[in-house]
């Protein structure tokens, strides 16, 4: 994102939680301050003299019970204000898909709360835009890689039984969301409060799988395991890793399709997504240097980006 706004022209300025991307961003030149979403008093300064805000924060797991709503919501919430406060013109934010019902069900608390912060984006003054994705792709994934390298290194694949066989995603590449975000932040108010943004292809999350699985060139055997065992192996992965690739959270939403009626990615910004099976050959060179980032616990957006470190 920050690289196809600077090749734009845009002055970037990140708002990081932590030294490690903060130098990261600084060794390229790109201008990094301090700060965080549930601290206000953090905000003001790092909106001195800026023009947009594009907010991509969100959370697929709580650390502390509370952290969904103090994320999802208070910290839009806290965004929004100082926005506001320091004459924003234009404010961007990233939101997820789901339907109605879905939304306003305490029990599927990431969406839940996502969409809380969406309302109040909604309600503000300011001249604003929420695209609304389905799951995203590309290279340094959290997901698909994740996906790729169990393929590549365990012989078999289990998949969750029951409504995880149904529930229907419509992939989109990272490249199209942000053709969808520039163009957003130059739409001002011409564009809709919401825009729901979704690729081409309606897939299974074993779709998914088997579409990769055959990209890069593997046939596992697949494994169909109860919705019980698979939440007993999340909660063990979510507390050996920092990052698991699917969270209970996440597995809360099972039976609730992410996919975009209308998709507003061609009739309201005129892009022409691409599919998975012409989008995902990043995948077939994912390997040890991935693993190693995975394990090796980085605090960062992307966490199977394997650049060199920043010291």
């Amino acid at each position: 994102m920050v690289a196809r706004l600077r090749a734009a022209g845009v002055t970037v300025r990140c708002l990081v939680r932590n030294p490690y991307a903060a130098r990261r961003l600084r060794a390229q030149s790109i201008e990094a301050m301090f700060g965080d979403l549930t601290a206000p008093d953090t905000l003001q300064a790092a909106l001195d003299r800026v023009g947009t805000v594009l907010n991509l924060s969100t959370i697929i797991r709580e650390h502390e019970r509370g952290d969904f709503r103090r994320v999802l919501h208070d910290g839009v919430r806290n965004l929004l204000r100082a926005a506001a406060a320091a004459g924003v013109a234009r404010f961007v934010q990233i939101g997820a898909l789901g339907d109605a019902a879905a939304r306003g069900n305490p029990r599927h608390s990431y969406l839940y709360w996502k969409e809380k912060g969406a309302a109040l984006v909604d309600a503000s003054d300011l001249d604003a835009t929420v695209i609304e994705t389905s799951v995203v792709f590309g290279p340094g994934d959290q997901h698909f890689t994740a996906i790729a390298l169990t393929l590549k290194w365990l012989p078999c694949f289990f998949i969750p039984d029951g409504a995880a066989c149904t529930t229907i995603f419509q992939p989109i590449h990272v490249d199209d969301v942000v053709a969808c975000v520039l163009r957003a932040l130059d739409g001002g108010g011409e564009l809709p409060r919401r825009v729901p943004v979704a690729g081409p292809e309606r897939l299974t999350y074993e779709g998914i799988v088997r579409t990769i699985a055959s990209l890069i060139g593997r046939t596992p055997r697949f494994v169909r395991v109860s919705p019980r065992i698979t939440r007993a192996a999340l909660r063990g992965i979510g507390a050996a890793m920092r990052y698991e690739p699917v969270t209970e959270p996440l597995m809360d939403l099972v039976g609730v399709d992410s996919i975009a009626e209308p998709n507003g990615i061609a009739d309201v910004f005129g892009i022409t997504p691409r599919p998975l099976t012409e989008r995902a050959a990043y995948l077939q060179a994912v390997g040890l240097p991935e693993l190693a980032a995975w394990v090796r616990k980085r605090p960062r957006h992307g966490i199977f980006v394997v650049d060199q470190d920043v010291s």
